[in-house]
């Protein structure tokens, strides 16, 4: 005999509970795409606004500072690359001759930072950085003379080798001829 009981409502109050979890999801991936939204108007207008730490507002130094290193390195570029010596004692005399251009080139940077400037600090660090970076072309340079197989080896600094640091504070700032040149 057939039932006449009403259906069962047991299912009904999965029922809201899956219906009220959809919109709680529902409301969410709304929420976050506004969120997504909200960002991209944030940011987009302001693209390229935002400079790395490194960055110089006070222009004066970086705009000095290129024409300086750029005549180094048209000196360094007369030069016969280190690279293409026949020996390693002329090697050596090659990397002595680039060292001698990039320490004036240091001399010659030290009196264009900014006095009291805005991050005068940091600059003479770069500067600093210099000292041991030609120190280490130096060290190179007189391992060539005893070891023809001598190997050029950086002071390690803030993690990772000199050059890096040099180069990056010279990449950020726009003043690409002051970047280490490469040239051992």
């Amino acid at each position: 005999m057939a039932s006449t009981a009403p259906p069962s409502t047991d299912d009904a109050p999965d029922d809201v509970s899956r219906r009220s979890g959809s919109r709680i999801g529902w409301w969410f991936a709304i929420a976050a795409s506004l969120a997504m939204i909200g960002m991209w108007v944030y940011v987009l207008p302001r693209e390229g606004s935002v400079k790395p730490a490194a960055w110089l507002t006070d222009r004066r130094f970086p705009t000095a500072a290129e024409p300086v290193c750029r005549r180094a390195m048209a000196e360094l570029d007369r030069l016969t690359p280190a690279r293409e010596s026949r020996t390693a004692t002329d090697r050596a005399v090659v990397v002595d001759q680039g060292t001698a251009i990039l320490r004036t080139m240091q001399r010659d940077l030290r009196p264009l930072v900014p006095a009291g400037g805005e991050r005068a600090k940091f600059i003479e660090q770069w500067i600093d950085d210099w000292t041991a970076y030609l120190g280490d072309r130096t060290d190179y340079a007189n391992a060539l003379r005893k070891d023809p197989q001598a190997e050029f080896l950086e002071t390690v600094r803030y993690g990772t080798q000199l050059s890096k640091s040099i180069d990056n504070f010279a990449t950020v700032n726009k003043m690409d001829d002051c970047a280490t040149p490469g040239d051992v």
